[in-house]
Parts: structure tokens; sequence; C-alpha cells
């Protein structure tokens, strides 16, 4: 569990069957504020899988007030908690991610408790991180308008060090390469040199002194 200025984050996403379903919802209930539940799919049900998601949404409908769903089976845990009495408005299925987050962003209140779960395979801590993205930016706009900045000049102060940085590396590193270049043609071009000017000298000697 996580606790932020803004929500108490109840973090769950390595697995999920009926059963810790149903304990992690209770555990969700006990919390203070509104209590929200995004879930995602609990898989490996087989013949079961709508009867259990649908049984799940009904719990949900008593232990949470707000209701997301994702998956192939979020049409049926929602079937549950509108049964359960969970209005429309407030209980929501979706087979895209991006979609569960945009309205989860909408939804979320501060003082919320905000439960994700699901099994490994629907990375329900894909939505997790960007609530929490999203947490960590609105507190940076925070902080920098207590110092009269703002994300936007900052961001822009940042790329331009960045571009100064980067073009002093990439210049200091041409510079080097060039360098290398230079002294690998230098010495090819001494050993030539030597090759050349030496070379009949030395034969010289070895027919004189008959080596």
């Amino acid at each position: 569990m996580l606790r932020t200025e803004k929500y108490t984050i109840i973090k769950d996403c390595y697995n999920a069957g009926p059963e810790s379903m149903a304990a992690a919802l209770a555990v969700l209930s006990k919390k203070q504020g509104r209590r929200v539940a995004v879930l995602g799919d609990m898989l490996e049900l087989g013949a079961c899988a709508r009867a259990e998601h649908y049984k799940v949404g009904r719990i949900a409908a008593e232990k949470a007030d707000i209701l997301l769903a994702y998956g192939p089976n979020s049409e049926g845990m929602l079937a549950g908690a509108r049964t359960g009495g969970m209005s429309a408005k407030f209980s929501r299925a979706f087979t895209e991610k991006e979609k569960m987050i945009q309205v989860l962003k909408t939804l979320a209140k501060p003082g919320d408790a905000i439960l994700f779960k699901g099994s490994r395979g629907m990375q329900m801590e894909q939505v997790l991180e960007a609530i929490e993205n999203e947490f960590v930016r609105e507190e940076a706009r925070r902080i920098l308008s207590t110092f009269g900045l703002s994300t936007e000049s900052t961001e822009g102060m940042a790329k331009e060090t960045l571009a100064a940085i980067s073009g002093e590396i990439v210049d200091t590193v041409l510079y080097g390469a060039v360098q290398e270049v230079i002294s690998a043609l230098l010495c090819l071009l001494t050993y030539a040199l030597l090759r050349i000017v030496f070379r009949p000298v030395i034969f010289a000697v070895c027919m004189t002194f008959e080596l």
C-alpha cells in the first residue's frame, strides 16, 4: 500500500483469482474516502470465467464506490456490479488501457483509496504507473509554482542545456576521432619514408661488408 498526498494506493498486480479478488476488495472497503476498484481480468478460469467475474462485480458493488474493469471479461464484472446496485456513472468496462487511464484521471479525486489488481498477464501496473506519473507531474508543477516557474520554462531550459552539452560532447568526440586518424596517417607515412630512405642504405652496407 502506498500513501501519497492525493491518494491511498493499493497495488496488487502480480496475480488474481476469485478468492484474492474478494480479499483485496475487503481491504479496500476499510479505507477512508471514496473507494475505487481498478480491476483486470482473472485469467485461466476456463468455463467458469464469466460467472466468476460476475461474482467479483457483485462484491465490488458492496465494497467499492467506483469500479473500472479491464479485459475481455470486464463486461461480466460490470454486469455483476450493476446488478448489485452500482450506478452506470461509477462502473465502466474497458478493452483498452488508454481509455481506462483517461477515465480514471477524470474520476479520481484527492482522498480516494484506489485498488489496482488483476492477473499478471493483464499488466495492471501500467495503469498505476500512468496515474503515478500524473501525480509526479502535478507535484512538480506545484513546487515550481512556488518559485514562480512553470514546467514549460524549466523544460525549455533543460532542452537548451542538454543541447549545449550534447554539442560539446559531439565536438569533443569528433575532435578526438580526427586526431586519431591523423596520428595513424602520420605513422604510416613515417614508416613508408623510412623504408624508402633507409632501405638502399642498409642494402649498400650489407653488400659492402658482405653481410
